[in-house]
């Protein structure tokens, strides 16, 4: 059976803008969360990306996800 401690899904949804996938995956590799799958559409003119991600190191990934949302606002 596959280990689903750790595995957490991310969502973001919002206005298409270049480099959403790269800030994201960006602050999550920051945090030392491995990205297990993603997926991502853009309908019209909206962005929605949904990950699963390994959460291992908790305490990093919310350090980095306090600093992205910053960015993101």
């Amino acid at each position: 059976m596959d280990n689903t401690k750790n595995k957490v899904i991310i969502t973001v949804v919002g206005k298409d803008t270049v480099g959403i996938i790269a800030k994201v995956c960006t602050y999550l590799s920051e945090g030392s969360v491995n990205v297990l799958d993603i997926s991502q559409t853009i309908v019209s003119g909206y962005f929605n990306m949904m990950m699963i991600v390994d959460m291992a190191n908790l305490q990093r990934f919310l350090t980095s996800l306090m600093h992205l949302e910053k960015k993101l606002v």
